[in-house]
């Protein structure tokens, strides 16, 4: 079955992208707290949670599997998946401009977590 891209997976796509942009033009401007080594790890590391939560979702959904987050349905497309993630990773990349480096790392660190043990039970449930 094909599914058709919906206008909010479009929209999420093209907000979570102009996001991403945004935060780093700011961050490039200077803002108060300035980003360390550490904060620009933990921002990676949660990038790469998300998106090893999201590609172990897309591959049990082609083995069959259904998506279990209500927010998503149980056939959520490819589309919806990757653009909310990416939605979700500009507004987290904008609000860290407004913190300290602090609470910029637990600001990362909760999303990591959480992404991280969702990809390792996907993973695990091959």
């Amino acid at each position: 079955m094909k599914h058709r891209k919906s206008k909010l997976q479009n929209r999420c796509l093209i907000y979570g992208l102009v996001l991403i942009l945004g935060a780093t033009v700011i961050s490039c401007a200077g803002v108060k707290y300035s980003w360390t080594r550490g904060d620009k790890v933990a921002l990676g590391a949660m990038i790469v949670a998300r998106g090893a939560d999201v590609v172990t979702t897309i591959n049990n959904l082609n083995e069959g599997h259904v998506e279990t987050n209500w927010i998503y349905g149980e056939h959520p497309t490819n589309a919806m998946l990757i653009g909310s993630q990416i939605l979700l990773t500009g507004i987290w990349a904008w609000a860290a401009q407004y913190v300290t480096s602090d609470i910029r790392k637990v600001v990362f660190g909760f999303p990591t977590v959480v992404h991280g043990i969702a990809a390792y039970n996907n993973y695990k449930e091959k």
